[in-house]
């Protein structure tokens, strides 16, 4: 499919009217082949293909279709939609229009209107409270815009300097501990790599200058550091969650999603390494977050948050709102999750409700690729198989399990969980019923297992 039939069949109804209206001015566009098709585009009923020797007879009837100026044509709307875009996109950032305005107010040598457009940018964050690290950059280049004039033309005057350097270093800081938060979150979930340069040195700033920490992004994304990436107490914890609920509305959807997915993971990391009090702090954060929009990416929410969402709950022993987020919340997820992961939390549902049978009936529907879910539902079914006695199925999913986690290579930490699992399930299946000196060995090897998620349960058969 061609590019621009790809970028339209992603506009909404309104932002293809949006687009026509756009198209119809001559101020941006003069050419009346290029309204034509996209008129001629909007007919075609929903879910049929562009056909292009029909279009091209509804833009130029009773001409011959010539491939080299469909393709042109196509070439020329494309960078008219393109236009669009950017129009749409340049209209929603206002302090970006106040640059822009005044950059042409310079160059069309109009000082006051130049000033005041400076500074009507620099009012427009300020009163909006934007503490993003973008509106931080958008600061740094109204001061930039505002010190380049004065060094041209004020010569003898003091300069902004000093107010651009501190806009500069402050966007600077604070997009640095952000993507050093970032890079240390794909290393945990997806054992990525990365080298964030200058880090030490923002740390060292920020020690000799604490000041620094009235600037919201730093000490958001300082606090962020503390108690993710350098593993900090309770205390450092509990500052995150202080400039989080403090600084939010300054910050966009996007970005706050980013900042409680990483609270929450640190959340998580110490709950399954024993520490309770953070599991229902980590649903706390979970429902705050889902309360106030943040966790949906473009209406969707990921795979990973439901299902993390579900067992927090179900740990909780929150059973009727379990049920009630799973239902809700089905249709949110991507399409190829929708089904199995609804029925794997049923059927995990069903599980803690103490109803086995419902809850094989669940999982055996679930059919899913991702490593997270199959496993999930497999470790089920074998919980079910020891608790009902069903030895035979027991040893053959367990055989299963294990050539499946040779196979996969991208587990990352989570493979030593997995693991953990299959070796103590294959002790207590071959315990002699009588083994107390078998039964306290092994009850001490999984008490020492540190940060084994599925502890408690392998407590219970054998306590």
């Amino acid at each position: 499919m061609p590019r621009l039939f790809q970028v339209l069949r992603a506009l909404s109804a309104r932002e293809l009217s949006g687009l026509e209206k756009y198209l119809h001015s001559p101020a941006f566009n003069s050419r009346e082949d290029i309204q034509l098709l996209l008129q001629a585009y909007r007919k075609i009923p929903t879910g049929q293909a562009a056909q292009p020797e029909q279009l091209w007879q509804a833009v130029y009837s009773g001409q011959p279709f010539l491939l080299r100026d469909w393709r042109l044509l196509l070439s020329r709307t494309l960078k008219q939609v393109e236009g669009f875009l950017v129009f749409r996109q340049v209209e929603e950032e206002e302090a970006l229009k106040k640059l822009l305005l005044a950059k042409a107010y310079r160059r069309l040598q109009l000082t006051p209107f130049f000033e005041r457009a400076i500074r009507e940018g620099h009012a427009l964050l300020q009163n909006r409270e934007c503490f993003d690290s973008e509106s931080l950059h958008l600061h740094y280049r109204l001061e930039d815009a505002y010190y380049d004039y004065v060094a041209s033309h004020k010569r003898q005057e003091a300069t902004n300097l000093q107010e651009a350097s501190d806009c500069l270093s402050h966007y600077f800081m604070a997009t640095k501990l952000k993507q050093a938060c970032l890079a240390h979150s794909r290393h945990i979930t997806n054992q990525e790599n990365y080298r964030i340069g200058m880090q030490q040195a923002v740390l060292e700033e920020i020690a000799a200058h604490p000041v620094l920490l009235q600037v919201p992004a730093i000490a958001v994304y300082y606090s962020c550091y503390r108690a993710v990436v350098e593993g900090g107490d309770e205390a450092d914890f509990q500052q995150l969650r202080q400039v989080m609920d403090q600084y939010q509305a300054g910050f966009p959807n996007s970005e706050m999603r980013d900042i409680y997915m990483l609270a929450i993971n640190y959340c998580i990391r110490r709950a399954n390494t024993g520490d309770e009090p953070f599991v229902p702090e980590t649903l706390a954060l979970y429902r705050q977050s889902l309360g106030r929009g943040y966790l949906l990416e473009d209406g969707v929410i990921p795979e990973s948050t439901f299902g993390n969402i579900i067992s927090l709950a179900l740990r909780m022993k929150e059973y009727d709102w379990a049920e009630g987020f799973t239902e809700q919340f089905q249709a949110r997820l991507p399409p190829a999750f929708r089904q199995p992961l609804y029925l794997f939390s049923i059927g995990k549902l069903r599980y803690a409700q103490q109803k086995p049978t419902a809850a094989l009936r669940a999982l055996a529907k679930v059919e899913a690729k991702a490593p997270f879910l199959y496993l999930g539902a497999k470790i089920l079914q074998v919980k079910i198989f020891y608790e009902t006695g069903e030895t035979d199925a027991l040893d053959s999913l367990l055989a299963s399990l294990q050539a499946y986690l040779r196979r996969q290579k991208k587990l990352g930490y989570r493979r030593a969980h997995y693991q953990l699992f299959i070796t103590f399930s294959r002790r207590l299946m071959q315990l002699a019923p009588y083994d107390e000196k078998g039964r306290q060995i092994l009850l001490d090897d999984i008490r020492a297992s540190a940060g084994f998620q599925e502890k408690e349960w392998f407590l219970l058969q054998l306590e």
